[in-house]
């Protein structure tokens, strides 16, 4: 709590509201580990959820007895699985507390 007076001789009490969030993480680019795997894999897929290639893969003939539910579901799994690979034999990056930029990479020796 920080107070704060003016010349009138009133003084008004401002409120600092916490966060558990680490400070730095709001602009600074961090490397996460496997037990963030889902929450990037999420944030990809939000952010490619109208991508023609996506869209084109969950389009397929053999899909068409799924509704979008299911092929939500696949959606997000084809990211957190890319995530966790990139975990596992690469770097996996991110900045904000909520994910808000991911960026995969991979040693340019890596052969999948």
């Amino acid at each position: 709590m920080e107070h704060v007076s003016n010349n009138n001789g009133v003084s008004l009490v401002e409120l600092k509201k916490r966060s558990l969030i680490p400070e730095k993480w709001e602009a600074q680019v961090r490397a996460i580990g496997i037990s963030e795997y889902k929450e990037a894999g999420l944030s990809l897929a939000q952010a490619f959820a109208t991508d023609g290639l996506a869209q084109y893969l969950l389009d397929a003939d053999d899909m068409v007895g799924y509704d979008d539910e299911a092929k939500w579901r696949l959606h997000v799994d084809i990211f957190n699985y890319i995530v966790a690979a990139h975990c596992y034999k690469g770097i996996v990056t991110t900045i904000g507390p909520d994910y808000e930029g991911v960026a995969l990479w991979f040693n340019k020796d890596y052969v999948v």
